[in-house]
């Protein structure tokens, strides 16, 4: 059930900020806030377009008791996908495993109803052939990032992801070793721009891993959507995609990608892994459009894996979550207090 974001949240924000201390809060659930329920806040946050209101959904699994760090697992959703996202089940898995979920709602300045990411493209004019569409944001025109290939906000959510972030540990007890991102499309590429942009910005939160879902990195962006070694990735990518094309090069609506083997290969020769890839069973091989997952071998920091789907673009299963807790439960580095129910 998602709490109304008028109704109970202020009172619960501020009896949170009125209890949080410089360290992190582990000193129970805030009052007024209960395990096992769903709740969308309003979060003011800035950037150089100046002040303006953003959402998030979080949901606090039914086990929690606010004194043992917990891990997370934040999503963000794909281009004009409905917030939050409906058919996911992030709650109920969370709910059986124990792992706070977070939702950032991205921007649609602009463009109504097409809620977005910043991929840190706007203003460019080689990621995109001449007959693709451009979709102008108020954000990039305000900024002065217009080009061709503009097709997402400019705002800038690198930070508001390290604010929002950095807001929540004020009131939930997160395991900051544990913290995982995935993302749906626009949303998985923008997971391709996020690490790195934390990492030279010196921002929190320091993502363990990322599970992209029909996303991959922009063709000429690969020195700014670079490598961070130590990375695990689990990517999750439709064989006959067409928008997002697995193999790279032009997609249906003319925007220029890497191929998801380049990508990842870059990332498995950063983690100390071989280039070789071996077939990995999980328990829902030959289930829904799932085809298999592969992983490159005798990776030393962290692993990288792929998972193929006999599917288009938008294959979200009604597995697709077990499964990436699954994969981060079984190959992350396993503290002695995770809980599977």
């Amino acid at each position: 059930e998602e709490e109304a974001a008028n109704s109970d949240a202020d009172d619960i924000a501020a009896a949170a900020s009125a209890s949080a201390s410089a360290a992190h809060q582990c000193r129970g659930l805030p009052e007024g806030m209960e395990a096992g329920k769903t709740y969308r806040w309003p979060f003011m946050t800035k950037d150089r377009t100046g002040q303006y209101l953003r959402h998030f959904t979080f949901h606090v699994p039914v086990n929690y008791t606010g004194t043992a760090r917990t891990p997370s697992l934040f999503y963000f959703h794909g281009w004009g996908e409905g917030f939050p996202c409906q058919n996911c089940t992030f709650h109920r898995v969370a709910d059986a495993n124990g792992f706070i979920t977070v939702m950032p709602e991205g921007m649609d300045d602009g463009e109504e109803g097409m809620l977005s990411w910043n991929v840190l493209s706007g203003g460019r004019n080689d990621v995109c052939t001449a007959e693709a569409e451009v979709t102008e944001y108020t954000s990039c025109t305000t900024l002065n990032e217009l080009g061709r290939c503009n097709t997402y906000t400019c705002h800038d959510d690198v930070k508001f992801v390290s604010d929002l972030t950095e807001y929540l540990l004020t009131f939930l007890c997160m395991d900051e070793d544990r913290m995982y991102a995935t993302g749906a499309s626009n949303g998985a590429m923008f997971l391709y721009s996020l690490i790195p942009s934390l990492r030279d910005r010196n921002l929190k939160p320091n993502f363990q891993a990322i599970l992209p879902a029909y996303g991959a990195v922009f063709e000429n962006m690969e020195n700014i959507q670079h490598v961070v070694p130590g990375t695990a990735i689990f990517a999750h990518h439709g064989l006959h995609d067409v928008e997002i094309p697995p193999n790279g090069g032009e997609s249906q609506d003319h925007f220029l990608y890497v191929s998801i083997h380049r990508t990842l290969s870059k990332q498995a020769i950063a983690n100390g892994c071989s280039l070789a890839l071996e077939q990995v069973w999980t328990p829902w091989d030959g289930q829904s459009s799932l085809t298999a997952c592969y992983a490159y071998k005798d990776c030393v920091t962290a692993p990288v894996w792929r998972c193929d789907y006999d599917y288009g673009h938008g294959f979200w299963t009604d597995f697709q979550v077990e499964l990436m807790w699954w994969q981060l439960y079984w190959t992350m580095p396993d503290p002695t207090d995770r809980i599977i129910v």
